[in-house]
């Protein structure tokens, strides 16, 4: 359509239009400097202090989501239901490729992870909110804060699997009485079922849900770095993974909104100095970070830059 959705649905269309996207994508001139200074960067910073953020920039249409699509997709090394992967339909220049092989050895180590998304989807007036809300969607986790520290509880405690159970047994869908969880009679018999001596009655376990699962409509500095690394992550991984995580139309977001500035710098600090210089932050935007006095607050941030012309799209 000339326009690339960053997060194409992966329905039976969906899948052929990522195939084709792959197939056609053209890894040449700045794309192709772009894709190895990033994997570069990235793997010589990997278990450092701070891992630098890139910015990609370039005109509407020049081709900057495209780029970090395809990124994503390769560093997922996405598997198609037919057996192939991102990897095997794109035939890399020998640069990238060689990058693309110790990135490969670095995942087999700790596990890999692609996040993508724009913060627009996730509306709050708490940015970081907006971040963990993408970051637990991708991971198949509740996006909203209480759920998942519900979620997290549960499986704390070993009990996640039997509630599960017992509430399907019923005949009942788990993640729609879970997201009822303050009202959800379901839940609260499950949980007494499985732990008796847990309350006196089911009126007591949703008041002890009520109080220990509030909702949040914001999260702090600590809380977002927390969440993620000490209970999000472990449900799944054994190690903080090798992360991409793609934020597109991030000047589109921050508009003339010199707060949102602000909140984009500290999220992009937290994001690339406490995950072992295991997560990559990837943000877009249309314009260079120097040109537009709101997005020069970031250059600290965003060291590597990786702009788009005219040229690259012929």
């Amino acid at each position: 359509d000339g326009v690339v959705d960053i997060n194409t649905l992966r329905d039976e269309n969906g899948l052929k239009i990522i195939r084709h996207e792959l197939k056609t994508f053209v890894c040449e001139g700045e794309y192709q400097r772009g894709f190895y200074r990033i994997l570069d960067t990235y793997l010589r910073h990997m278990d450092q202090p701070k891992q630098p953020a890139v910015w990609v920039s370039g005109f509407f249409g020049s081709g900057k989501s495209h780029l970090v699509k395809m990124l994503g997709y390769l560093w997922d090394n996405f598997k198609f239901p037919d057996g192939e992967t991102a990897r095997s339909i794109k035939q890399l220049p020998d640069d990238v490729g060689d990058q693309m092989t110790e990135l490969d050895r670095k995942q087999k180590l700790h596990g890999k992870l692609m996040v993508s998304g724009t913060l627009k989807d996730f509306p709050s007036a708490d940015i970081r909110y907006s971040f963990l809300q993408l970051f637990l969607s991708k991971l198949n986790l509740p996006q909203q804060y209480h759920l998942f520290k519900f979620i997290y509880w549960a499986k704390s405690e070993n009990i996640y699997d039997e509630i599960k159970a017992i509430i399907e047994s019923n005949g009942k869908d788990f993640k729609k009485e879970y997201e009822n969880l303050f009202f959800s009679t379901a839940i609260a018999k499950a949980i007494l079922q499985v732990r008796p001596s847990f309350a006196h009655d089911e009126g007591n376990v949703k008041e002890y849900l009520k109080l220990n699962f509030k909702r949040v409509e914001s999260v702090s500095r600590e809380q977002l770095i927390t969440t993620i690394k000490d209970e999000a992550l472990p449900l799944i991984f054994s190690d903080i993974p090798c992360t991409a995580i793609i934020l597109d139309e991030v000047q589109q977001f921050i508009g003339n909104d010199g707060n949102k500035t602000l909140d984009i710098q500290n999220l992009a600090q937290d994001i690339c100095s406490n995950f072992k210089g295991r997560f990559l932050l990837i943000g877009t935007g249309q314009s260079s970070l120097s040109e537009t006095p709101y997005l020069q607050p970031l250059q600290d941030r965003f060291t590597v830059k990786i702009s788009l012309s005219d040229t690259d799209v012929e």
